[in-house]
């Protein structure tokens, strides 16, 4: 009887083993009629991609073999990458309402730990957003008053640049500080002095979160967040996280008791009147909205600003055609403002070159798909994971012929009038497109343009240029690099 019982037992675990294994491996097949993608290997899937260099690279050599639509599996979940404009306006703008809501990957549900707007679905998500756009549009995105607050904060960072006295500097920290400044303007109701202690750490602990270049990894296999030894640094951006949040809450907190309710000074307060209204705005949500917009408008409008000043420093004649621009539209005596703006395209044409080269944002956050959808000759399964990749448009050769030449003649008509600035999509597309980006495009007019008029652009070293490559974190950053600016006489 011990006999039958260790065979049935014995006959059942290898029964429940085949099964298992057999289940698995047909898991990792390749849904029929998905987008191709690379041989899938038992049990690894396509970890083995991950090794061949960073995202960016990988996804180009992929879709160079297999297309605009193809399909990665990556602990246990389908990942399909969308590239090409065409591609991408399909199933983000036509089939929005498949293609919105957001998965539960580590930036999401960690980081964000599904607050706020970027993390959140359905109809919460929608609340959050209308009241995000609301408050923004409250503040002033269009207004005089944030074009002054702009304007007020390029002064203190040419003053900065300045008492460099011509000495080679880092311009990525003094750009940072500056356009957190004005998100503090904006959160917190006051801006920082550049020195102010509180104010460095803060803006260090968020650069340093932010350009952490595992986070997209993690995003794609979660499960390296739980490596021992903290390898991929999963928990050192949690404990940034932390200490942000902590932060977020001081200031909610000394809000809270200062607030006039008749008279809304900036975003926190604007938060704490409309959660006494609406359910839908919480307590855990109110720190992460914060973070986010210091997220969402700092980080992408500093690099790209820090890309600016390196390809301007490699095109000393776009400098002065530029320059040249200004002169001949703004009085030699003051900065340009918005209203400068129509008199300057090419100006204009650098930023949206600027703006396309630079690539700031590639990927923009995944999407999960919430039906089965047909893109063309292929089936997108509901529940996938699925991510825009926005450098297929804005390197598309087909678009923009010698794609990595920096150029702003691309932008240029025949007329000599700024044009085509709807072939890029910096700020993503569809219901998820960036809340900020009338804000974004002030900033980065204001301070090009500032920067450009005030100084000339030169190297280090005379006749030798830092690299063009970046680092891919949340953003995709320019490597650092020291630049001298000399005032124009």
């Amino acid at each position: 009887m011990q006999v039958i019982n260790l065979f049935c037992s014995s006959g059942f675990l290898i029964a429940f083993i085949i099964i298992t294994i057999t289940l698995f491996l047909l898991k990792s097949r390749r849904p029929y009629g998905s987008p191709p993608g690379p041989r899938i290997l038992p049990f690894l899937g396509n970890l083995t991609i991950l090794l061949k260099g960073n995202l960016i690279e990988i996804s180009e050599k992929l879709k160079a073999t297999y297309g605009n639509l193809f399909s990665l599996s990556l602990g246990g979940k389908w990942i399909v990458f969308i590239n090409g404009n065409e591609h991408l306006r399909e199933v983000f703008v036509k089939h929005a309402e498949f293609f919105s809501d957001r998965p539960k990957v580590f930036f999401i549900d960690k980081v964000l730990q599904n607050k706020g707007v970027t993390a959140q679905n359905g109809h919460v998500w929608k609340t959050h957003r209308k009241f995000m756009e609301t408050v923004l549009h409250n503040l002033g995105f269009e207004k005089n008053s944030m074009k002054s607050t702009i304007l007020e904060e390029t002064q203190h960072f040419l003053s900065v640049i300045s008492d460099s006295n011509g000495e080679p500097i880092n311009v990525s920290y003094p750009t940072y500080a500056a356009v957190s400044n004005i998100i503090c303007s904006i959160a917190f109701g006051r801006r920082f002095d550049y020195n102010d202690v509180e104010f460095q750490k803060f803006i260090s602990v968020m650069y340093e979160l932010l350009s952490n270049q595992n986070i997209p990894v993690i995003n794609l296999l979660p499960i390296l967040q739980y490596l021992p030894g903290d390898i991929f640094g999963a928990k050192r951006i949690l404990q940034q996280t932390h200490w942000l949040k902590k932060e977020f809450k001081r200031f909610i907190a000394e809000h809270k008791d200062t607030i006039d309710t008749e008279n809304s000074r900036d975003f926190i307060d604007e938060y704490i009147i409309e959660k006494g209204k609406n359910a839908c705005l919480t307590d855990d949500d109110f720190p992460i909205a914060v973070f986010e917009l210091f997220g969402a408008g700092t980080d992408t409008i500093s690099n790209t600003i820090t890309w600016s000043v390196l390809y301007l420093l490699k095109n000393p004649d776009i400098q002065n055609r530029m320059r040249d621009e200004m002169l001949c539209a703004i009085p030699t005596d003051r900065l340009p403002t918005m209203a400068d703006k129509l008199n300057l395209p090419f100006c204009e044409a650098v930023i949206a070159e600027t703006q396309r080269l630079a690539n700031v944002l590639p990927f923009a956050i995944p999407h999960e798909v919430t039906e089965d959808v047909m893109i063309g000759q292929y089936k997108i399964v509901k529940g996938s994971h699925v991510i825009p990749n926005l450098s297929s448009v804005q390197h598309d050769e087909e678009l923009f012929a010698n794609h990595l030449k920096f150029d702003p003649l691309r932008f240029i008509d025949k007329q000599g009038k700024f044009y085509g600035q709807e072939r890029i999509v910096p700020f993503s597309l569809g219901k998820r497109v960036c809340p900020g980006e009338s804000l974004a495009r002030m900033e980065l007019f204001l301070f090009i343009t500032a920067i450009v008029k005030k100084f000339r652009i030169l190297p280090e070293e005379e006749g030798i240029f830092p690299s063009s490559q970046g680092q891919l974190g949340i953003a995709y950053k320019p490597n650092p690099f020291k630049v001298r600016f000399i005032e124009w006489n």
